[in-house]
């Protein structure tokens, strides 16, 4: 998400730090330089001169906020809102009360998780969640126009090193750490769910529960 509003740049360096939260809940908790995917925060700086900045800490707010020129945009995935500088603002003195909300943005937006009540479709079948479905568009846009879909080869690479940096970051007790990696065997261990076929993982029972879901009940 980070990479998609900045352009796709590339990074310059990193400082990161995580905290022994694994994504693989089966692990319990691991050390905050091991291999395994866990939990990261950091402050990320691209060649642009723009920085990111990543909480790794639960908050009263969720989602991503873009700082502007003129504004601020912000998400919770699921709604948006972006708020504007008056025109009438004092570039001397301007504050957060200064911004307006633009209203009638976004009311286009598809929200896929509401299209169905209680979450499944007309026929019963339980509806795409909004990654699901932008996935599956985004590759049918790459196959009918000839483009390269959102997250191609070439960004799932650049975000695997990112991700990477950060953690060893970590490791060298948050200094930074300057992109490309020249450690080439540095490597983040995915969650076995993911890097596996979760039926072999969860074992048959889960799978057939997991399956049933997909279903409404019919009585």
């Amino acid at each position: 998400m980070v990479r998609l509003f900045a352009g796709d740049l590339p990074v310059e360096w990193v400082v990161g730090w995580s905290n022994g939260r694994p994504l693989d809940e089966d692990l319990g908790t691991v050390d905050v330089s091991s291999d395994h995917d866990q939990e990261l925060g950091g402050v990320i700086r691209f060649s642009s001169g723009l920085s990111a900045q990543i909480v790794d800490k639960p908050g009263p707010l969720r989602g991503i906020e873009v700082l502007c020129e003129r504004g601020v945009f912000s998400s919770d995935y699921s709604s948006f809102r972006l708020l504007q500088r008056s025109a009438q603002t004092d570039r001397r003195r301007r504050g957060l009360f200064d911004l307006v909300e633009m209203p009638g943005l976004f009311e286009d937006s598809v929200d896929w998780g509401g299209r169905y009540e209680d979450g499944y479709d007309a026929a019963g079948w339980l509806g795409m969640a909004s990654r699901q479905a932008a996935t599956a568009q985004s590759m049918i846009d790459a196959l009918e126009e000839d483009i390269e879909p959102r997250a191609n080869g070439e960004n799932a690479r650049a975000v695997l090193e990112l991700t990477i940096a950060m953690r060893e970051s970590e490791r060298r007790g948050q200094q930074r750490v300057t992109l490309p990696l020249e450690d080439r065997s540095l490597q983040i261990l995915p969650a076995a769910t993911r890097m596996y076929y979760k039926r072999e993982v969860r074992g048959e029972e889960w799978y057939a529960e997991q399956l049933a879901r997909q279903k409404r009940e019919t009585r």
